[in-house]
């Protein structure tokens, strides 16, 4: 695979940085998708998920525009652009068969394909800035609003090709974030949001599975004494945000699975 890239810059003065890219790049289908295995659940989750060695990389090409202003107290603001033009995207797909054990009865079939092609549009704002009035103190804020269009191919299991919003992209996302630094002492709280997108196609719209919106707030904080050590401590969702899914509207609920919210604490030695 030859992929080529171009990359430029330009600096007008101190404060200010235009950078534009054009590259195409290369993944690979993750390990989980393509293995030559079959999973077979007929008791808790009546599905047989297959995966599929025949899947190709994903293929892109990436064009990427950014703005970046430097602001006083080491602040920045930043707006970018990026189109993405995607080939051979994997996707799941899940369809019902016969049930092995009991043919009257069906079970989910649950397997990876290649889809055709993708376009992806995307705008992300961004800004970060010291407060002065409170030394140690700084604020993070950062949205993307995002379009996109997936043309599946005939074997997305429809009549003819399906073309929907590309599987895993949300329209938009947002982060807001607060930081306290001095002394040792490290604080940031940040709520982050994404919003609803298409993780399976059905046999039709109606069946695709949809994860819902998600907004949720995580606390990380540590304190070091010396060189050597740092207490720290970390809280994960202590919102409560749940997890939730459906098939084709939001009124048609697949799946809620609720965690509550997780933390992690400890020492760290460094040498």
């Amino acid at each position: 695979d030859i992929l080529p890239g171009i990359h430029g810059k330009f600096q007008p003065d101190d404060e200010r940085v235009i950078r534009l890219s054009l590259n195409k790049s290369l993944a690979r289908p993750k390990f989980s998708d393509s293995a030559n295995r079959r999973i077979v659940d007929l008791t808790d989750g009546e599905e047989i998920v297959q995966g599929n060695p025949d899947l190709d990389p994903y293929q892109a090409w990436n064009l990427d525009l950014s703005y970046e202003h430097y602001l006083p107290n080491l602040g920045i603001f930043s707006v970018s652009g990026f189109a993405k033009k995607i080939d051979d995207f994997v996707y799941v797909s899940k369809s019902e068969i016969a049930n092995p054990d009991d043919p009257t009865s069906e079970v989910d079939f649950i397997n990876f394909r290649n889809g055709e092609t993708a376009d992806v549009l995307g705008v992300e704002f961004s800004y970060i800035q010291p407060i002065q009035a409170i030394e140690g103190l700084s604020v993070y804020t950062n949205l993307t609003f995002v379009d996109s269009e997936a043309d599946f191919g005939s074997d997305a299991d429809r009549d003819g090709s399906l073309t929907i919003p590309f599987p895993g992209t949300s329209d938009t996302l947002g982060t807001l974030a607060l930081t306290y630094e001095k002394s040792g002492v490290f604080i940031r709280v940040a709520g982050t949001y994404r919003d609803d997108y298409l993780q399976a196609i059905g046999g039709d719209a109606t069946e695709d599975e949809f994860i819902r919106d998600h907004f949720q707030w995580d606390l990380s904080t540590s304190y070091t004494f010396n060189d050597h050590w740092t207490l720290f401590l970390e809280v994960v969702n202590f919102n409560d945000e749940p997890f939730q899914a459906y098939y084709g509207s939001d009124s048609r609920m697949r799946q809620m699975e609720e965690y509550s919210w997780f933390a992690n604490f400890g020492v760290k030695w460094n040498l």
